[in-house]
């Protein structure tokens, strides 16, 4: 069980049009981080969780380059930040 929960939710702008479709966009995003060796689960549809802060902080930098999305902190995977 983790003590301190380490996640990141990205937050779309504009909203994709479909579920599914944000929801394959972050697991890309998961891939992507996977490939340079930082690994997270997928919590929701736009949450990605991660074992530790320094792999959060890896993946802001790493994901910060997009348009499409902004990136927030959280410190609860379920919250919803609007």
């Amino acid at each position: 069980m983790l003590d301190t929960v380490h996640a990141i939710k990205l937050v779309y702008t504009p909203e994709p049009r479909t579920q599914t479709l944000k929801e394959s966009i972050t697991f890309l995003a998961a891939e992507y981080l996977a490939g340079m060796g930082i690994y997270t689960v997928q919590t929701s549809a736009s949450v990605l969780m991660f074992e530790s802060d320094r792999d959060r902080t890896l993946a802001l930098i790493a994901l910060s380059g997009s348009s499409s999305y902004r990136l927030v902190c959280v410190d609860d995977p379920w919250c919803e930040i609007k």
